[in-house]
């Protein structure tokens, strides 16, 4: 809670970087979206910030806002929303402890939530030309170009509402799409990384997704619209509150 023209009250991304909390597009209590802006904390403290810790990036509006951002080796990625993706590089000196360049991936996003970092990639949809990309740290290709007319069939309009987790024991990663004229996402585009293959799943409506460690294995799951957490690929049946059905 800092003065930058009104107190901060909300950031649509948070990441924690070299002992840095960043927060990414940030709003503050007048409604005013710092959308090509992030801010940092005071290292190793999160409860301390400056109103003058902050980068804006590519402020041309061609480029839109910030759409996610991701820690990927010793970097962190900032996507922009109809632009490219950005390098964020730790200097270690306490007054300007970063700076910035462009990489030479020019497709970003709009759907922060489907950007996932798995086996040194970071896997994210770009609606910029639809599809699954994997981004390097330096380029990005586009690896779902098989189902291109699969993926262009789907609900573009609401891809910010996209989202994306991982699902380790099977190497796969999983994008929660809309089907067109549905107001959920209805339709899961899996990858998996070890056959490079896709498939589709329906009949899971995936609101979040997260992958945690839930007995000593790696897990995903998805959260429901009407409030449930689900872990997925346990068997053919869904089973609400130990009833199946």
């Amino acid at each position: 809670n800092f003065s930058a023209g009104g107190s901060i009250e909300k950031a649509r991304f948070v990441a924690i970087f070299q002992n840095y909390v960043i927060l990414a597009r940030a709003e503050n209590d007048a409604g005013t979206d710092f959308n090509s802006r992030f801010y940092w904390s005071t290292i190793s403290d999160a409860d301390t910030w400056s109103s003058t810790n902050f980068i804006d990036i590519d402020t041309d509006a061609e480029s839109g806002g910030i759409g996610g951002m991701e820690v990927l080796g010793q970097y962190l990625y900032i996507f922009k929303e109809r632009g490219g993706v950005y390098r964020i590089r730790f200097t270690g000196d306490s007054t300007i402890p970063f700076t910035v360049d462009k990489t030479a991936c020019e497709n970003g996003t709009n759907a922060g939530f489907t950007i996932k970092n798995f086996n040194n990639l970071l896997y994210y949809y770009s609606q910029i030309k639809p599809g699954v990309y994997a981004f390097d740290g330096e380029q990005c290709v586009e690896i779902s170009s098989r189902i291109e007319p699969t993926i262009e069939g789907y609900d573009e309009s609401i891809s910010t509402e996209f989202v994306a987790g991982l699902h380790p024991p099977r190497n796969q990663y999983w994008l929660g799409m809309r089907n067109a004229g549905s107001s959920e996402n209805d339709r899961i585009v899996v990858y998996d990384l070890e056959n490079n293959a896709f498939s589709i799943h329906t009949g899971i409506e995936a609101a979040f997704m997260a992958t945690v460690r839930y007995s000593n294995v790696m897990t995903l799951f998805t959260g429901d619209y009407s409030g449930y957490a689900l872990q997925q690929d346990t068997g053919n049946n869904d089973t609400l509150d130990g009833t199946s059905g």
